[in-house]
């Protein structure tokens, strides 16, 4: 049986496979890009130096998907970037483990092995965590599909130098390889190109992935020799990029201790997201709406499509997302970044230009205007802090279109 997809569907998908591009990427032989220098990403613009540690929590109440033991739990990797008392002796590799392997290579072909090897970032570890505030409001960070949350490392370092701490969590199975600690290699088993709703289910369970790692720091808040009574667990945001950027607004809708949530290019939302939206204020960072631009005329015959019915389909899908934006009870910041594609939002153009070339909009820049609005939204809703930024459009940044929806009341 044939299946007829709509050229707008086919669009969807293709910036959704974006950040999942290491299946399908030529790896190259260990003889390549041996040569490569040092690449040093961008520096924080906060006061603060930047500490980084590295968790891995086994939640019990869960099973791990996809194996034939039942008995096998649920396992979390996470890691703290904070605002450090002082710069330490020792930097933190970029990626903790990174085995130069074939599994390894495959997996992060996207940027390239040889270049995450050489890629230093600002953060050190074995550093305390800085005394020029009791505790710190807490951000947790979810990854792309086949991506791990030190690929966002210029993000997360720039929060934690600005004074919050910065939870980045990887979920196994749906991350780059990862090695846990027992010595066991986990690829990326996804199953959304080969089971129906596999791509709202797997969101879920990365939505319940930033659930329990709130949950653990709530008990190392408690007893833990370098973080108790660090984290200021009243004031908690949480974010995400691509299939990270559409788990969190779940984890915001099954749990209300997240009180602000951000999503950098991830859509659609969940279906259960589209239809109740969620009560905590909102910001969507995008490279553009989903439904443009308008398909050509090759696409249409692709997709055996009229340009009738894909305007109407297009209309419709805008519909869609205007209804869910209405239903975000405390607001929604709607901001396109002109020029950005979807991996804009990562190191990844920073590690390996040279495989993102098409992308308009320099990296340094898109990472500037990330950084930027990613502070704003969490500073005024953290923090309280009025952002003048989030008001309307910046002359400083006039590549970024800022909509907003107001907020409705309460039913």
């Amino acid at each position: 049986m044939k299946l007829k997809r709509s050229v707008l569907s086919a669009i969807l998908l293709l910036g959704l496979l974006a950040n999942a591009v290491a299946q399908t990427v030529q790896v190259p032989s260990p003889q390549q890009n041996t040569s490569v220098e040092e690449i040093f990403l961008p520096p924080p613009t906060g006061s603060y130096p930047v500490g980084r540690a590295s968790f891995h929590r086994i939640d019990a109440s869960r099973p791990e998907p996809f194996t034939e033991d039942s008995k096998e739990k649920r396992q979390v990797l996470f890691h703290i970037w904070y605002p450090a008392e002082s710069a330490g002796s020792s930097p933190a590799s970029y990626i903790d483990v990174l085995p130069d392997n074939e599994i390894f290579r495959k997996s992060y072909s996207f940027v390239g092995i040889e270049r995450l090897m050489k890629t230093r970032s600002h953060a050190f570890t074995g550093v305390k965590v800085s005394n020029a505030r009791k505790k710190y409001p807490v951000i947790i960070f979810s990854h792309g599909l086949g991506m791990v949350s030190a690929l966002y490392s210029t993000i997360l370092e720039n929060l934690a130098s600005h004074g919050y701490i910065v939870v980045g969590v990887d979920s196994p199975l749906f991350s780059s390889a990862l090695k846990l600690p027992d010595g066991r290699i986990i690829k990326n088993e996804s199953q959304r190109n080969r089971q129906k709703g596999a791509r709202e289910n797997e969101a879920v369970i990365q939505a319940q992935d930033l659930i329990f790692v709130l949950n653990e720091l709530e008990r190392l808040n408690h007893s833990d020799k370098q973080f108790a009574r660090r984290f200021d667990l009243r004031h908690v945001g949480v974010f995400g990029h691509s299939r990270g950027g559409f788990a969190a607004p779940h984890a915001c809708l099954l749990d209300r201790r997240f009180q602000a949530c951000l999503n950098l290019d991830g859509y659609p939302l969940t279906p259960a997201v589209m239809e109740k939206g969620i009560r905590q204020p909102y910001m969507h960072i995008e490279e553009i709406a989903p439904w443009e631009p308008p398909p050509t005329d090759d696409e249409l015959a692709k997709a055996k499509q009229t340009r009738e019915e894909a305007n109407k389909e297009a209309q419709q899908e805008k519909q869609q997302r205007q209804t869910t934006f209405s239903k975000m009870s405390s607001g929604v910041y709607l901001v396109v970044v002109k020029g950005a594609k979807h991996m804009s939002f990562s190191d990844a153009p920073l590690v390996a230009p040279e495989r993102y070339s098409d992308i308009a909009i320099n990296a340094q820049r898109a990472t500037a205007i990330t950084n930027t609005y990613v502070l704003a939204f969490f500073d005024r809703f953290l923090r309280g802090k009025r952002q003048p930024l989030l008001e309307g459009p910046s002359p400083k940044f006039p590549e970024v279109t800022l909509e907003l929806y107001r907020p409705t009341k309460h039913a």
